[in-house]
């Protein structure tokens, strides 16, 4: 029997490494079958503008120094009257023109300074969103619809930004790898390994390539599982939707797939950075807890933004591993409710900072084994 096959079996006759790929499931697969009807909706939300609005041009119609404003209130209300008559008829891509239209007008009004609201580049975002949309025949999906009525090209960025967190995904693949990684020691396992004829490098190797591959599947089957669900409830979509970023004070729009492709890629390095960890801190300690502890450590730092005010952390914050735990958030450049650390945090840089990392710790880890001799 080969070490490979080894520790292949020993990962399957442990039941309780099935429990993570089925938390994980059951985690992405709950939004699809939660379903109830919103108390307040975009069109709910479009028509209390509008008699706002209604009341205002009353209000200031017989003023004649007000008649340039007038104007523009009677304008943005013609344009929420296309929107729901659109939505009315079931026009599609007449509901995405004239939505285009009417946040276009808003745009417009914050930049004169006639209105109030949002930072003008977010606005810019929606703007050019829905131009995209429309140039392209694009179905466009709004905040309010909810996970369970969404195709597979938009069911995973929905639930991503904001009903499961990246955070919490990381954190069941760190509980999955401590657990492997530390079993042959809290089995005794692991002397068995040590006494193999191969070179240590070679072993530990073997060893590294099986935990980050069943880390990896651990979550890939789930994603696939749960892709095949929303296929067959809700179609497969238009993976074409665009995504708004912000780089640089740069508007960029990314199709879906290179979204979703940039988020795996993401995930991928991100279970190779956990792995590293988890296997450094195997190598160093006996106790399985401080292997638990310690690949925590890292996600809850930046969850709870610990030592984010030091200046110098904050200077070098690209460099950090922490700086890219949420990096769904990092795609899209940030928004105005969670700004990123640094102009410099970007999907390029958490690559090579997970990558470089990842390297680094791994050598530091098989440095240690092959001078204990052993693991």
């Amino acid at each position: 029997m080969t070490l490979f096959t080894f520790e292949r079996n020993l990962l399957l006759k442990n039941k309780v490494n099935f429990l993570f790929p089925l938390l994980l499931v059951v985690l992405f697969a709950f939004p699809l079958f939660f379903d109830y009807e919103l108390a307040y909706t975009e069109f709910d939300e479009l028509n209390h503008n509008y008699e706002e609005t209604q009341r205002l041009i009353e209000t200031l119609k017989e003023d004649e120094n007000e008649k340039e404003f007038v104007e523009s209130l009677e304008k943005s209300n013609k344009l929420i009257e296309a929107i729901l008559h659109a939505k009315n008829t079931g026009n599609v891509q007449e509901m995405v023109e004239a939505t285009y239209h009417y946040e276009k007008d808003i745009l417009d009004r914050l930049i004169s300074g006639q209105r109030q609201g949002i930072p003008i580049i977010e606005q810019q975002k929606r703007v050019e969103l829905l131009r995209y949309m429309n140039e392209h025949q694009i179905q466009r999906y709004s905040i309010f619809d909810l996970p369970a009525h969404l195709p597979l090209a938009n069911y995973y960025e929905n639930i991503f930004s904001g009903m499961i967190s990246s955070f919490l995904i990381l954190c069941i693949t760190a509980l999955f790898l401590s657990s492997i990684i530390s079993y042959e020691k809290r089995k005794q396992v692991i002397s068995l390994v040590n006494l193999l004829p191969d070179s240590i490098v070679k072993k530990h190797s073997i060893r590294f390539t099986v935990y980050y591959g069943a880390a990896m599947l651990s979550l890939v089957i789930p994603f696939l599982f749960v892709s095949i669900l929303v296929v067959i409830k809700n179609g497969l979509g238009d993976f074409r939707y665009p995504v708004g970023t912000i780089i640089g004070q740069e508007i960029r729009i990314l199709p879906m797939y290179v979204y979703l492709s940039q988020s795996f890629l993401f995930l991928l390095l991100w279970v190779l950075f956990l792995s590293t960890i988890s296997f450094l801190l195997s190598a160093l300690f006996e106790h399985s807890l401080v292997n638990l502890l310690g690949t925590l450590l890292c996600l809850f730092l930046a969850e709870y933004r610990l030592f984010s005010s030091i200046g110098w952390i904050e200077s070098i914050s690209h460099y950090l591993p922490t700086s890219y735990v949420d990096f769904q958030n990092v795609i899209v450049g940030g928004d105005m409710f969670s700004p990123l650390a640094s102009e410099q945090v970007t999907f390029m840089n958490g690559i090579l900072t997970l990558g470089t990392w990842s390297i680094v710790l791994l050598f530091i880890g098989m440095g240690a084994i092959y001078i204990k001799k052993s693991y």
